[in-house]
């Protein structure tokens, strides 16, 4: 993970990785405090070659992925005109879920992992290490 300055910070992992180890720790990480202190991971760089297989094992730890079609939503439900809904600020992932009409399960459901301990965080793929830390690349 990078972490300095400001805050929102994001983590990279790259083909090097213990991936268990990242998927828990990332998840424990953005789950803290309900991701509100600045030191918390809000976005996630992978590189492509290992993007699949971190996600899965996120995945087996609860964590839910979202399309980006019910990415869109919660978005637009906590931040309405592109500032915070105040409402919602240090709410738990179900009443965000709840909030933007996404359907909340207990973790392990076998139809969902959509849990109250999970943590969506944005997902960008690297092509490799090297270009998941230039600040400013499209990747």
């Amino acid at each position: 993970m990078i972490g300095a300055g400001a805050g929102n910070p994001p983590c990279i992992v790259d083909e090097t990785a213990d991936l268990v180890k990242a998927a828990e720790d990332i998840i424990s990480g953005a789950a803290f405090d309900y991701n509100l202190p600045c030191i918390a991971e809000k976005s996630l760089i992978v590189v492509a070659s290992v993007a699949d297989r971190l996600i899965q094992q996120m995945q087996d730890f609860d964590a839910l992925l979202l399309s980006p079609q019910e990415t869109d939503t919660p978005a637009r439900v906590c931040l309405p005109d592109g500032a915070a809904n105040k409402k919602l600020v240090g709410k738990s992932p179900a009443a965000l879920l709840a909030a933007a009409g996404l359907a909340v399960l207990p973790p392990s459901s076998p139809a969902d992992s959509r849990g109250a301990g999970e943590r969506p965080l944005g997902d960008l793929r690297a092509t490799d290490a090297g270009a998941a830390d230039r600040p400013g690349r499209r990747f």
